[in-house]
């Protein structure tokens, strides 16, 4: 229920503007996440959200929601 680290960027580091997606495609990129607690361990879930970088405005999904949580748990854990 709290922001434990994030990563932000242009889709895949600026390469692909979201005015070129097509839809239905399926694009790859990879976020190399900063922690902001750096001695957290355990489950956490990721949510993603696009903004629109002129503003810092969240765009909308069809549901009105300005994010998506995906599907999976991840789990934490420290050396």
């Amino acid at each position: 229920g709290h922001l434990v680290g994030q990563h932000d960027s242009p889709p895949v580091n600026g390469s692909r503007a979201t005015t070129g997606w097509i839809f239905g495609e399926y694009i790859s990129d990879e976020h190399e996440m900063s922690f902001r607690e750096p001695g957290y361990q355990g489950q956490a879930r990721i949510e993603v959200g696009l903004y629109d970088p002129a503003n810092g405005e969240r765009l909308l999904l069809p549901n009105g929601s300005d994010h998506v949580i995906l599907p999976v748990v991840v789990m934490i854990e420290r050396p």
